[in-house]
């Protein structure tokens, strides 16, 4: 007798986390989705180098605060839209503190990616230019 055609459960979703306060993420929270919610100024600290660890940040919606990524080192490049479309070199000058800026709009993302010696950054943001210290 034939067997019935199945569609496969995609067992590798990914783990989703919602934050609106500042936050530690750890060793044991690589490979999470963070959707967050910025009423006020937060900071998101990552205070590791670990090879493979990774990250999305995801505005969840209209930021009212900043939100100040805070990095032991980083490197990479993101887009921005806030009435002309532009590059940010992220870390080029040693900064460690990434910066999505009150006003971003929802949907606004960025990918940490970590080899062991720095996280590699890229991401888009709309309505507003990203910064960096």
């Amino acid at each position: 007798m034939a067997k019935i055609a199945r569609t496969p459960y995609n067992a590798s979703r990914w783990i989703t986390k919602r934050i609106s306060s500042g936050t530690t993420l750890n060793k044991r929270l690589t490979g999470q989705c963070i959707f967050v919610t910025a009423p006020s100024e937060i900071n998101l600290n990552i205070n590791f180098l670990d090879a493979g660890s990774y990250f999305k940040i995801i505005l969840r919606e209209d930021s009212v605060g900043a939100i100040n990524i805070d990095l032991p080192a980083m490197e990479g490049v993101l887009i921005y839209d806030n009435g002309s479309v532009g590059l940010t070199n992220a870390g080029t000058a040693g900064q460690t503190i990434l910066t999505i800026p009150a006003t971003a709009s929802a949907g606004t993302y960025v990918d940490l990616i970590c080899d062991g010696a720095k996280w590699y950054v890229t991401g888009m943001a709309h309505n507003v230019q990203w910064t960096q210290s």
